[in-house]
């Protein structure tokens, strides 16, 4: 399965977008591959549990640079919803898709 690719940027109404805002990840060789098309740095947030059995995944993501999230299942409990933040740490705004984004993952 090829890599899930999200992406984040804003918009024109000076909110940051998350596209899409839902992730499907069925196998354990799949990568997440986030694509910050802002100004700002931004930081990836994810609970424990969705990449590895209790540690969160926190990935900082550059401006303008494509970042990679490697092997998100290598513990994780699989068909299971975890939602999923991009935040500015700057000024704390938080990314928005059509609702709160989730990350699927099955396998």
């Amino acid at each position: 399965m090829p890599d899930q690719k999200v992406h984040v940027y804003e918009s024109s109404d000076n909110e940051y977008r998350v596209e899409p805002p839902l992730i499907e990840v069925k196998a354990v060789t799949d990568t997440m591959k986030v694509r910050n098309h802002s100004n700002d740095d931004m930081v990836f947030y994810v609970i424990g549990g969705a990449f590895h059995a209790s540690n969160p995944v926190i990935v900082a993501l550059p401006p303008k640079k494509l970042t990679t999230i490697g092997a998100p299942v290598t513990q994780g409990t699989t068909g299971t919803l975890y939602s999923y933040q991009i935040i500015n740490p700057k000024n704390g705004k938080k990314a928005k898709g059509n609702s709160d984004p989730v990350l699927i993952v099955e396998n």
